[in-house]
């Protein structure tokens, strides 16, 4: 799973769970412990090695956890704040609407090739009859002759 996606996933929850139901009140004691974790994770040290190559590959991890957690910290607080501070995106009617919205959009989506197809089996049909019609006043007229 990428990175993205997950973080998108984790904006959804929080914001769902803590951000909607948060007390303004109480968005300081959130903040300040989204900073403690993010002060914790940016603590994480890897030992040195008397091997430059190891010690690269352990500098590269260890920027990777400094960057995974400020990452994460920062998007838990932006969902944190927005569910917050917008809690009528999290009432079951909206997410109900937004659910229809988004399965009618997948119906008309996997139904355009088959319309498509349909269509042009019409149009065939179509320059089939006029096609035979067309025939059928030919021979007439052949037999006139």
């Amino acid at each position: 799973m990428n990175y993205f996606n997950l973080s998108v996933y984790l904006f959804i929850i929080l914001a769902f769970v803590v951000g909607s139901q948060v007390e303004p009140e109480q968005m300081p004691q959130i903040h300040k412990t989204l900073n403690n974790a993010s002060a914790t994770l940016n603590q994480i040290n890897l030992e040195g090695s008397p091997d430059p190559y190891v010690n690269g590959t352990l500098l590269v991890i260890e920027k990777f956890f400094h960057y995974l957690g400020t990452f994460f910290t920062e998007v838990a607080r932006a969902a944190i704040t927005f569910g917050s501070q917008s809690p009528q995106y999290f009432e079951p009617t909206f997410i109900l609407n937004l659910v229809r919205f988004i399965l009618i959009a997948i119906i008309v989506g996997l139904l355009i090739k088959p319309l498509f197809y349909l269509g042009v089996i019409i149009v065939l049909l179509i320059s089939w009859i006029w096609e035979k019609k067309r025939l059928k006043k030919v021979q007439k007229k052949q037999e006139k002759v």
